[in-house]
Protein backbone atom coordinates (compact mmCIF):
# COMPACT_ATOMS: atom_id res chain seq x y z
CA UNK A 1 0.00 0.00 0.00
CA UNK A 2 1.61 3.21 -0.69
CA UNK A 3 1.13 6.24 1.24
CA UNK A 4 1.23 9.76 0.01
CA UNK A 5 2.69 12.08 2.30
CA UNK A 6 1.95 15.34 0.96
CA UNK A 7 2.64 19.30 2.24
CA UNK A 8 -1.22 20.87 3.18
CA UNK A 9 0.42 24.01 1.41
CA UNK A 10 1.23 22.34 -1.45
CA UNK A 11 -1.95 20.70 -1.50
CA UNK A 12 -3.36 24.38 -0.63
CA UNK A 13 -1.55 26.04 -3.71
CA UNK A 14 -2.53 23.76 -5.75
CA UNK A 15 -6.29 23.64 -5.39
CA UNK A 16 -6.07 27.27 -5.04
CA UNK A 17 -5.21 27.27 -9.03
CA UNK A 18 -7.48 24.84 -10.00
CA UNK A 19 -10.16 26.79 -8.48
CA UNK A 20 -9.88 30.01 -10.19
CA UNK A 21 -12.60 28.48 -12.77
CA UNK A 22 -15.80 26.06 -11.61
CA UNK A 23 -16.12 22.83 -11.94
CA UNK A 24 -18.27 22.53 -14.69
CA UNK A 25 -16.44 24.54 -16.78
CA UNK A 26 -12.83 24.14 -17.48
CA UNK A 27 -9.81 25.15 -19.89
CA UNK A 28 -9.58 22.80 -22.55
CA UNK A 29 -6.38 21.25 -24.76
CA UNK A 30 -5.63 19.39 -27.57
CA UNK A 31 -4.33 16.55 -25.27
CA UNK A 32 -7.40 15.92 -23.65
CA UNK A 33 -8.84 13.25 -26.54
CA UNK A 34 -11.40 11.78 -24.09
CA UNK A 35 -13.17 15.35 -24.13
CA UNK A 36 -12.30 16.03 -27.92
CA UNK A 37 -13.40 12.74 -28.93
CA UNK A 38 -15.59 11.27 -26.68
CA UNK A 39 -17.12 8.96 -28.76
CA UNK A 40 -14.00 7.97 -30.02
CA UNK A 41 -11.60 5.34 -28.01
CA UNK A 42 -9.87 3.14 -30.25
CA UNK A 43 -8.38 0.03 -29.83
CA UNK A 44 -4.43 -0.68 -30.44
CA UNK A 45 -3.57 -2.61 -33.73
CA UNK A 46 -2.88 -6.35 -32.36
CA UNK A 47 0.69 -8.50 -33.30
CA UNK A 48 -0.50 -11.73 -35.45
CA UNK A 49 0.02 -15.11 -33.45
CA UNK A 50 2.52 -17.22 -34.60
CA UNK A 51 2.00 -19.95 -32.49
CA UNK A 52 -0.69 -19.77 -29.46
CA UNK A 53 0.46 -20.45 -25.88
CA UNK A 54 0.46 -23.65 -24.07
CA UNK A 55 0.60 -25.17 -20.88
CA UNK A 56 -1.53 -22.03 -19.22
CA UNK A 57 -2.70 -21.63 -15.86
CA UNK A 58 -4.21 -19.11 -13.56
CA UNK A 59 -2.54 -17.33 -10.95
CA UNK A 60 -3.94 -16.35 -7.66
CA UNK A 61 -4.66 -13.31 -9.03
CA UNK A 62 -6.70 -14.48 -11.57
CA UNK A 63 -3.85 -13.74 -14.34
CA UNK A 64 -2.93 -16.72 -17.25
CA UNK A 65 0.77 -17.95 -16.35
CA UNK A 66 1.84 -20.20 -19.36
CA UNK A 67 4.86 -22.73 -19.63
CA UNK A 68 5.12 -21.60 -23.59
CA UNK A 69 4.31 -18.40 -24.49
CA UNK A 70 2.48 -17.44 -27.51
CA UNK A 71 5.23 -16.16 -30.35
CA UNK A 72 4.03 -13.30 -32.57
CA UNK A 73 4.47 -12.12 -36.17
CA UNK A 74 5.64 -8.87 -37.26
CA UNK A 75 2.28 -8.58 -38.86
CA UNK A 76 -0.49 -6.42 -37.20
CA UNK A 77 -4.31 -6.44 -37.14
CA UNK A 78 -6.82 -3.28 -36.65
CA UNK A 79 -10.60 -4.03 -35.53
CA UNK A 80 -12.33 -0.64 -34.33
CA UNK A 81 -15.79 0.13 -34.16
CA UNK A 82 -16.82 3.12 -36.03
CA UNK A 83 -16.85 5.30 -32.76
CA UNK A 84 -17.15 3.92 -29.55
CA UNK A 85 -21.31 4.97 -28.93
CA UNK A 86 -24.12 3.90 -30.74
CA UNK A 87 -27.57 5.10 -30.66
CA UNK A 88 -30.54 3.78 -32.20
CA UNK A 89 -31.04 0.26 -34.28
CA UNK A 90 -29.08 1.62 -37.38
CA UNK A 91 -26.54 0.22 -38.92
CA UNK A 92 -23.05 -0.16 -36.80
CA UNK A 93 -19.93 -0.72 -38.54
CA UNK A 94 -16.54 -2.36 -37.10
CA UNK A 95 -13.59 -1.91 -39.64
CA UNK A 96 -10.79 -4.59 -39.99
CA UNK A 97 -7.32 -4.73 -41.61
CA UNK A 98 -3.99 -6.02 -41.29
CA UNK A 99 -0.55 -4.94 -42.35
CA UNK A 100 2.70 -6.46 -43.17
CA UNK A 101 6.22 -4.33 -41.86
CA UNK A 102 5.95 -2.45 -44.97
CA UNK A 103 2.33 -1.48 -44.03
CA UNK A 104 0.83 -3.11 -46.93
CA UNK A 105 -2.63 -4.56 -46.21
CA UNK A 106 -2.85 -8.24 -46.20
CA UNK A 107 -5.92 -10.40 -47.47
CA UNK A 108 -8.13 -12.09 -44.95
CA UNK A 109 -9.93 -15.30 -45.37
CA UNK A 110 -12.99 -17.17 -43.89
CA UNK A 111 -14.10 -14.39 -41.74
CA UNK A 112 -16.64 -15.90 -38.89
CA UNK A 113 -18.31 -13.32 -36.47
CA UNK A 114 -20.32 -13.35 -33.32
CA UNK A 115 -21.97 -10.65 -31.73
CA UNK A 116 -22.52 -10.19 -27.88
CA UNK A 117 -23.22 -7.96 -24.96
CA UNK A 118 -21.42 -8.41 -21.79
CA UNK A 119 -23.80 -8.30 -18.26
CA UNK A 120 -23.44 -9.14 -14.89
CA UNK A 121 -19.85 -10.79 -16.04
CA UNK A 122 -22.29 -12.86 -18.32
CA UNK A 123 -22.03 -13.09 -22.47
CA UNK A 124 -25.48 -12.36 -24.29
CA UNK A 125 -25.93 -13.15 -27.63
CA UNK A 126 -27.36 -10.81 -29.58
CA UNK A 127 -30.77 -11.94 -31.46
CA UNK A 128 -29.29 -10.48 -34.93
CA UNK A 129 -25.89 -11.78 -36.71
CA UNK A 130 -24.11 -9.76 -38.71
CA UNK A 131 -26.34 -8.30 -41.11
CA UNK A 132 -22.84 -8.33 -43.93
CA UNK A 133 -19.30 -9.01 -43.86
CA UNK A 134 -16.77 -8.14 -46.53
CA UNK A 135 -15.04 -5.89 -48.66
CA UNK A 136 -16.89 -5.44 -51.49
CA UNK A 137 -17.96 -1.83 -51.24
CA UNK A 138 -21.58 -2.28 -49.88
CA UNK A 139 -23.66 -1.68 -46.98
CA UNK A 140 -20.98 0.44 -45.51
CA UNK A 141 -18.37 -0.87 -46.80
CA UNK A 142 -16.65 2.57 -48.29
CA UNK A 143 -14.17 0.99 -51.29
CA UNK A 144 -14.50 -2.68 -52.75
CA UNK A 145 -11.04 -4.32 -52.89
CA UNK A 146 -8.85 -2.07 -50.72
CA UNK A 147 -8.72 -5.07 -47.70
CA UNK A 148 -10.11 -2.96 -45.72
CA UNK A 149 -13.11 -5.54 -44.77
CA UNK A 150 -16.41 -4.23 -42.96
CA UNK A 151 -19.09 -6.02 -40.51
CA UNK A 152 -21.98 -4.10 -40.39
CA UNK A 153 -24.22 -4.74 -37.18
CA UNK A 154 -27.64 -3.70 -36.78
CA UNK A 155 -28.36 -3.31 -32.96
CA UNK A 156 -31.49 -4.65 -31.61
CA UNK A 157 -33.85 -3.15 -28.96
CA UNK A 158 -32.44 -5.78 -26.75
CA UNK A 159 -28.85 -4.78 -27.58
CA UNK A 160 -28.40 -2.04 -24.40
CA UNK A 161 -24.41 -1.81 -22.79
CA UNK A 162 -21.28 -3.00 -23.54
CA UNK A 163 -21.50 -4.89 -26.77
CA UNK A 164 -18.80 -6.47 -28.85
CA UNK A 165 -17.79 -7.98 -32.19
CA UNK A 166 -15.77 -10.66 -32.20
CA UNK A 167 -14.36 -12.04 -35.42
CA UNK A 168 -12.19 -15.43 -36.03
CA UNK A 169 -10.68 -15.29 -39.68
CA UNK A 170 -7.17 -15.87 -41.39
CA UNK A 171 -4.72 -14.32 -42.66
CA UNK A 172 -1.04 -14.82 -43.67
CA UNK A 173 -1.67 -18.29 -43.09
CA UNK A 174 -2.18 -17.84 -39.28
CA UNK A 175 -5.66 -17.88 -37.38
CA UNK A 176 -6.60 -15.15 -35.71
CA UNK A 177 -9.00 -13.94 -33.61
CA UNK A 178 -9.81 -9.92 -32.62
CA UNK A 179 -12.85 -8.21 -31.04
CA UNK A 180 -14.14 -4.82 -31.28
CA UNK A 181 -16.33 -3.16 -28.71
CA UNK A 182 -19.00 0.19 -27.95
CA UNK A 183 -21.91 1.08 -26.04
CA UNK A 184 -24.95 0.39 -27.52
CA UNK A 185 -28.52 2.65 -26.61
CA UNK A 186 -30.74 1.39 -28.56
CA UNK A 187 -33.86 3.45 -27.74
CA UNK A 188 -33.74 6.79 -27.94
CA UNK A 189 -34.56 8.67 -24.82
CA UNK A 190 -33.66 12.30 -25.59
CA UNK A 191 -32.84 14.64 -28.81
CA UNK A 192 -31.02 17.70 -29.38
CA UNK A 193 -33.90 19.68 -31.39
CA UNK A 194 -32.80 23.04 -33.59
CA UNK A 195 -32.48 26.56 -32.47
CA UNK A 196 -29.40 26.87 -30.29
CA UNK A 197 -28.33 30.46 -29.36
CA UNK A 198 -25.88 31.76 -26.90
CA UNK A 199 -25.31 35.00 -25.29
CA UNK A 200 -22.91 36.90 -22.87
CA UNK A 201 -24.46 36.61 -19.00
CA UNK A 202 -23.33 38.06 -15.96
CA UNK A 203 -19.96 37.52 -17.64
CA UNK A 204 -19.94 34.29 -19.09
CA UNK A 205 -20.53 32.84 -22.22
CA UNK A 206 -24.04 30.70 -21.62
CA UNK A 207 -24.87 28.77 -24.48
CA UNK A 208 -28.73 27.57 -24.75
CA UNK A 209 -29.48 24.17 -25.76
CA UNK A 210 -33.18 22.95 -26.65
CA UNK A 211 -33.79 19.37 -26.04
CA UNK A 212 -36.89 17.13 -26.57
CA UNK A 213 -36.95 14.49 -23.00
CA UNK A 214 -38.72 11.16 -23.86
CA UNK A 215 -37.55 9.80 -20.85
CA UNK A 216 -37.46 11.62 -17.40
CA UNK A 217 -34.51 11.83 -15.47
CA UNK A 218 -31.01 12.26 -14.16
CA UNK A 219 -28.80 14.09 -17.30
CA UNK A 220 -25.54 15.27 -18.07
CA UNK A 221 -24.96 17.53 -20.56
CA UNK A 222 -21.44 18.32 -22.06
CA UNK A 223 -19.97 20.54 -24.84
CA UNK A 224 -16.55 21.86 -26.08
CA UNK A 225 -15.66 25.17 -27.12
CA UNK A 226 -13.22 25.93 -29.91
CA UNK A 227 -11.66 28.90 -32.01
CA UNK A 228 -13.47 29.26 -35.21
CA UNK A 229 -10.25 30.03 -37.38
CA UNK A 230 -8.45 27.42 -35.66
CA UNK A 231 -9.67 23.91 -35.53
CA UNK A 232 -7.20 23.07 -33.25
CA UNK A 233 -7.59 25.80 -30.82
CA UNK A 234 -9.34 24.38 -27.75
CA UNK A 235 -10.50 27.13 -25.36
CA UNK A 236 -13.21 25.80 -22.88
CA UNK A 237 -15.35 22.92 -21.59
CA UNK A 238 -18.84 23.48 -20.65
CA UNK A 239 -21.43 20.77 -18.71
CA UNK A 240 -24.66 20.74 -17.07
CA UNK A 241 -25.80 18.19 -14.54
CA UNK A 242 -29.32 17.60 -13.04
CA UNK A 243 -32.92 16.07 -13.07
CA UNK A 244 -34.71 17.11 -16.49
CA UNK A 245 -38.72 16.60 -16.87
CA UNK A 246 -40.19 15.35 -19.80
CA UNK A 247 -40.72 17.72 -22.33
CA UNK A 248 -38.76 20.37 -24.47
CA UNK A 249 -36.27 21.63 -22.47
CA UNK A 250 -33.58 24.52 -22.87
CA UNK A 251 -30.22 23.65 -21.21
CA UNK A 252 -27.87 26.56 -20.46
CA UNK A 253 -24.38 25.74 -20.82
CA UNK A 254 -21.88 28.24 -19.17
CA UNK A 255 -18.51 28.28 -20.60
CA UNK A 256 -17.01 30.52 -17.80
CA UNK A 257 -15.83 34.06 -18.78
CA UNK A 258 -12.67 33.90 -16.56
CA UNK A 259 -11.30 31.05 -19.01
CA UNK A 260 -12.43 32.84 -22.36
CA UNK A 261 -10.56 36.01 -21.27
CA UNK A 262 -7.53 34.23 -20.05
CA UNK A 263 -6.89 32.73 -23.51
CA UNK A 264 -7.41 36.04 -25.20
CA UNK A 265 -9.41 34.54 -27.95
CA UNK A 266 -12.12 36.83 -29.68
CA UNK A 267 -15.05 35.05 -31.12
CA UNK A 268 -17.29 33.88 -33.29
CA UNK A 269 -16.42 30.28 -31.47
CA UNK A 270 -17.34 27.02 -32.51
CA UNK A 271 -19.81 24.73 -29.96
CA UNK A 272 -18.88 21.21 -30.43
CA UNK A 273 -18.97 17.93 -28.90
CA UNK A 274 -22.84 18.58 -27.92
CA UNK A 275 -23.14 15.70 -26.29
CA UNK A 276 -25.38 14.26 -23.21
CA UNK A 277 -26.48 10.69 -21.61
CA UNK A 278 -29.13 9.97 -18.79
CA UNK A 279 -27.91 8.24 -15.84
CA UNK A 280 -29.96 4.86 -15.68
CA UNK A 281 -28.72 3.96 -12.16
CA UNK A 282 -31.35 3.29 -9.15
CA UNK A 283 -29.86 6.00 -7.65
CA UNK A 284 -28.70 8.90 -8.77
CA UNK A 285 -27.24 12.04 -7.62
CA UNK A 286 -29.78 14.40 -6.88
CA UNK A 287 -31.02 11.37 -4.82
CA UNK A 288 -27.86 11.21 -3.02
CA UNK A 289 -27.69 14.75 -2.20
CA UNK A 290 -31.30 14.66 -0.81
CA UNK A 291 -30.12 11.66 1.38
CA UNK A 292 -27.49 13.61 3.19
CA UNK A 293 -30.19 16.39 3.77
CA UNK A 294 -33.27 14.26 5.17
CA UNK A 295 -31.20 11.47 6.52
CA UNK A 296 -33.47 9.02 4.52
CA UNK A 297 -31.82 5.86 3.46
CA UNK A 298 -31.59 4.95 -0.02
CA UNK A 299 -32.00 1.34 -1.84
CA UNK A 300 -31.95 0.17 -5.18
CA UNK A 301 -31.15 -2.68 -7.57
CA UNK A 302 -28.76 -2.37 -10.57
CA UNK A 303 -30.58 -4.14 -12.47
CA UNK A 304 -30.06 -2.65 -15.99
CA UNK A 305 -26.80 -0.76 -17.83
CA UNK A 306 -26.27 2.36 -16.25
CA UNK A 307 -26.20 4.54 -18.85
CA UNK A 308 -28.57 5.62 -21.87
CA UNK A 309 -26.81 7.89 -24.87
CA UNK A 310 -27.86 11.00 -26.66
CA UNK A 311 -26.98 11.60 -30.74
CA UNK A 312 -24.77 14.32 -30.99
CA UNK A 313 -25.99 17.62 -32.08
CA UNK A 314 -24.42 19.26 -34.81
CA UNK A 315 -21.90 22.01 -34.30
CA UNK A 316 -23.12 26.20 -33.27
CA UNK A 317 -21.21 29.14 -34.34
CA UNK A 318 -21.62 32.08 -31.66
CA UNK A 319 -22.18 35.68 -32.53
CA UNK A 320 -18.65 37.57 -32.57
CA UNK A 321 -17.80 38.17 -28.76
CA UNK A 322 -14.54 40.11 -27.50
CA UNK A 323 -12.74 38.29 -25.37
CA UNK A 324 -11.88 41.59 -23.06
CA UNK A 325 -15.76 41.80 -22.12
CA UNK A 326 -16.01 38.58 -20.31
CA UNK A 327 -14.95 38.82 -16.89
CA UNK A 328 -12.02 38.18 -15.00
CA UNK A 329 -13.20 37.48 -12.13
CA UNK A 330 -12.65 33.95 -10.15
CA UNK A 331 -15.05 31.34 -9.60
CA UNK A 332 -16.39 31.68 -5.74
CA UNK A 333 -18.52 29.52 -3.74
CA UNK A 334 -19.33 27.66 -0.20
CA UNK A 335 -18.01 24.72 -1.33
CA UNK A 336 -14.56 26.46 -2.80
CA UNK A 337 -14.26 28.96 0.66
CA UNK A 338 -15.05 25.59 2.99
CA UNK A 339 -11.96 23.99 1.17
CA UNK A 340 -9.51 26.53 1.36
CA UNK A 341 -10.53 27.30 5.09
CA UNK A 342 -9.81 23.14 5.55
CA UNK A 343 -6.34 23.14 3.54
CA UNK A 344 -5.36 26.59 5.73
CA UNK A 345 -5.95 24.91 9.15
CA UNK A 346 -4.15 22.05 7.84
CA UNK A 347 -1.10 24.15 6.60
CA UNK A 348 -1.07 25.84 10.27
CA UNK A 349 -1.33 22.80 12.31
CA UNK A 350 1.67 21.55 10.37
CA UNK A 351 3.30 24.48 10.79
Amino acid sequence: MMVVNEDPRETLNRYVQWAQYPPDSRPLFGWQKDLIEPYNIPNMPLPIVDTPARGCTTNDDGMPVCKEPATFLSMKCDMNADQAVSVGTGDFHVKLFCVNEQQERLKIENIRTKIYRIWDKQEIPSSLPAVHVGDDGSSGDEKAGDLVYTITVRPTKSDWGDMFVEADFRVNGKDQNQRAGWYSTPHDVASFESGISDRSESGNLVVMVPIQIKKAGYFLIEANLQEKNDPQRFLATASYEGKIEAGRQTIPLRFFGKILRDQNVDGPYIVREIRGRRNNSPVTPDMVQKSLETGEELHGEHTEPLWEFMKMAPQHETEAYEAKSFSKEEWNSDEKRRRIEFLEKLSREEG
